[in-house]
């Protein structure tokens, strides 16, 4: 499981990064040695533990069920099933945020790799065709929460392919990308799409395959 990173200066469902990582730990010593799928706290508990009311711990407990932290009893008892995002929040890693110029730094890091996967990587079966930045580096803020990217991949031609050796799975190859071009920094987070188009707006292509 892949350690959150959680940033300073940004607030989460309300709450600052280190009010909510201890909090959610308060959560955990409720269940302790449960496994996930059977770990379940009561709304009343919830509030409890994050220093709230009824009212406003049950709109949290709420805002935590569409955020994938929590998921709701099929009984009337107003309980919540923990989930996988919950324990990542609760290890989470607390950072502050990115500056904007080492993000350029690492943009193009990220776009240097990605030429590289293309012309050394020749047993993956995919290429990199873009890969574009999105999210908060579109914005006008001097300190980053993430370095958001979309990555376009196209299947390398046949003729390119190494000849020796076993070629990766498909899976295998993404995942070999995805580790690759995020292993520079936690705030790295690749999102692959099969066009340009279905990211969110605004984004800047910050690298093309040469064809």
């Amino acid at each position: 499981m892949r350690v959150l990173t959680l940033v300073t200066e940004r607030a989460y469902f309300g709450l600052d990064a280190l009010r909510l990582r201890a909090a959610a730990n308060r959560v955990l010593l409720r269940v302790v040695g449960m496994p996930i799928d059977r770990a379940w706290v009561s709304g009343k508990g919830v509030a409890q533990d994050f220093g709230l009311t009824t009212i406003s711990g049950k709109a949290l407990a709420d805002e935590m069920v569409v955020g994938g932290l929590l998921r709701p009893s099929d009984t009337e008892r107003g309980d919540y099933g923990l989930t996988t995002r919950f324990l990542q929040v609760a290890g989470a890693r607390v950072v502050d945020p990115l500056p904007r110029e080492r993000a350029q730094l690492l943009l193009t890091r990220v776009c240097n790799l990605a030429a590289r996967i293309n012309t050394e990587r020749t047993r993956n079966p995919y290429q990199i065709d873009a890969v574009a930045v999105f999210g908060s580096y579109m914005s006008r803020d001097r300190k980053l929460s993430e370095l958001a990217l979309g990555v376009v991949l196209r299947r390398r031609p046949a003729e390119r392919l190494a000849r020796w050796g076993k070629i990766d799975e498909a899976a295998h190859g993404r995942k070999e990308i995805r580790a690759t071009l995020e292993k520079p920094s936690t705030f790295l987070q690749v999102r692959f799409v099969k066009r340009m188009d279905d990211l969110p707006r605004p984004f800047a292509v910050a690298y093309r395959i040469d064809n």
